[in-house]
């Protein structure tokens, strides 16, 4: 089902193709007792930000990009892990610096504020060799409601 990385080279194709990756393990869920189809679209809406923010902001340097995608489960959560080769992006700095969202449902700037409240353990990287790893956890008990803070 999951536990493979599976890469993208077409940011012009890249969200469906993710969204067909969930799509078909929806229907291989039975097979994983632990979680539910809320976690899965957890995890999906989740992917979807971040893989959204590459494809709109990221700086690949004239280097064809290329994303890469985990998702396996765990014990009681679900792994999730997203690899790209451009140049990065500061999310700590971000999330510091804008912690909640200044107007109620706005055009832009919701993303990585909805990754953050429906993820535990977030956590992102740069690596050897030019690559850029986000890596969180979504538990198998998860409250389904996405909590964004508004002021």
């Amino acid at each position: 089902m999951y536990s493979e990385m599976h890469y993208f080279r077409n940011l012009d194709t890249i969200m469906d193709d993710v969204h067909g990756l969930f799509d078909g393990w929806e229907t291989q869920l039975e097979a994983y007792a632990s979680l539910s189809l809320e976690v899965l679209h957890l995890a999906k809406l989740a992917v979807h930000e971040w893989v959204a923010n590459i494809k709109q902001h990221a700086d690949f340097q004239g280097r064809s990009p290329e994303v890469g995608l985990y998702v396996s489960p765990t014990d009681d959560r679900l792994r999730c892990i997203i690899e790209d080769n451009s140049e990065g992006f500061d999310l700590e700095g971000y999330l510091k610096d804008h912690p909640k969202i200044t107007v109620v449902l706005p055009d832009r700037g919701m993303g990585l504020l909805m990754l953050r409240s429906c993820t535990e353990e977030l956590r992102y990287e740069k690596l050897n060799g030019g690559k850029q790893k986000l890596e969180f956890y979504i538990p198998a008990n998860n409250d389904p409601h996405v909590d964004i803070p508004f002021s």
